[in-house]
């Protein structure tokens, strides 16, 4: 890699810390939750070797994400396949691997049945949110019986119930974790006697990371204590509630572990003066920033200094692509090295062609400080509990 802008600067390190610090916090319990990084966040195959060798299993979408994981290591018992889009060739490839699939309709369910032929099935259901709004993801609760029953009466046993669902783009709220406690307690309710082979309860992604610039384990352990145990918990009692002595819990952590272990790196190519304030275009926006309102980061620019304000576009001929306004760290100018933080989540996944080549990806070595600017320090548990 030559350092030319736009590019990503990926801190494995950080992505470790995160993985420590949940770790530390399972270690109180017996019985902890089982860890699934979603892979969907930032699936470079780095990422998910990382989130490996911490004993993490991983929950993908779409072929191309299982086929990462399984090159990454993953074995199929560690693998969750989640997504309201699930064609035959992933379903098939789910089942040759022993992935747990989560069926998300009626369809999914009779495709299943018809592609298994002598395979074992590991099977979970996604039950939609009650009162959220109209939704691609999983079956209404009331049809959660006639769903188990079809499958039971194919010979595939329900193994797990997943619910995901967050009012905020940037992780969930302690409303929306008690939603999905009460969610699947109905689910299990629902399901009648078909709950008796039910061991595992995923209750999805959205751990809300620190809001720190350089977070360290001890503070994304702080971060994710409260949620652990209020998942443990309220898992445990649906347990004991039904005669679930096995019920395990699942959680998918994807944001959290790597949204502080990423920087876009960038550099202003132009300043314009418009309705009275100064502009400054830089060479990566909306194709590689993807998600403006879940980006929780700030701006440093090559050199440092104090914090001030200061407007940022991007290179595309769309109006809409404007850079949130954000304190900047130093004084922006034509030819500045622009970093921006906290840009490890989702934006490399959803980069776009509309603008940019794919950009480049660069990695920050063993105990190096994050630079602020430029090139010169870079390298190139089941599933069911």
């Amino acid at each position: 890699m030559d350092g030319v802008t736009p590019f990503f600067l990926l801190d494995l390190a950080r992505v470790s810390a995160a993985a420590r610090g949940i770790r530390s916090v399972l270690d109180a319990y017996e019985s902890a939750p089982v860890m699934a990084y979603a892979a969907k966040v930032n699936p470079h195959p780095r990422v998910l070797e990382t989130v490996l060798t911490h004993g993490m299993a991983v929950e993908v979408v779409s072929r191309r994400e299982l086929h990462l994981a399984r090159s990454a290591g993953f074995p199929g018992r560690r693998i969750i396949v989640n997504g309201p889009a699930k064609p035959d060739e992933l379903l098939v490839e789910a089942m040759e691997a022993g992935a747990t699939l989560h069926l998300e309709s009626h369809h999914q369910i009779e495709r299943a049945i018809a592609l298994r032929g002598g395979r074992a099935a590991r099977v979970g259901l996604r039950i939609q949110l009650p009162g959220a709004p109209t939704s691609r993801f999983g079956l209404p609760l009331a049809e959660l019986s006639p769903a188990a029953g079809r499958l039971r009466d194919a010979g595939i046993r329900i193994s797990g119930l997943h619910v995901h669902g967050s009012e905020l783009p940037h992780g969930a709220s302690a409303r929306d974790w008690q939603r999905r406690a009460e969610t699947l307690g109905e689910g299990l309710r629902h399901l009648g006697q078909a709950r008796g082979d039910v061991r595992h309860l995923d209750w999805g992604g959205g751990i809300v990371a620190p809001d720190l610039d350089t977070p360290a384990a001890d503070d994304f352990a702080e971060a994710a204590r409260e949620v652990i145990r209020l998942v443990h918990q309220e898992t445990q009692r649906l347990g004991e509630m039904y005669g679930l002595p096995s019920l395990g819990a699942v959680l998918e952590p994807g944001r959290f572990l790597t949204e502080h272990a990423g920087t876009l790196h960038t550099t202003c190519v132009d300043a314009v003066d418009s309705a009275g304030r100064r502009l400054h275009v830089l060479d990566a926006g909306v194709g590689l920033l993807s998600g403006y309102d879940s980006w929780l980061g700030r701006y440093r620019v090559s050199g440092g200094g104090p914090d001030r304000r200061a407007a940022f576009a991007g290179p595309s001929c769309m109006e809409e692509d404007l850079l949130p306004e954000r304190p900047v760290e130093g004084e922006p100018d034509v030819g500045s090295r622009i970093v921006l933080t906290r840009a490890g989540a989702y934006h490399l996944a959803g980069v776009n062609a509309f603008y940019h080549e794919a950009p480049g990806v660069e990695f920050l070595p063993a105990g190096a400080e994050p630079p602020g600017d430029n090139t010169n320090e870079r390298d190139d548990t089941e599933a069911s509990g």
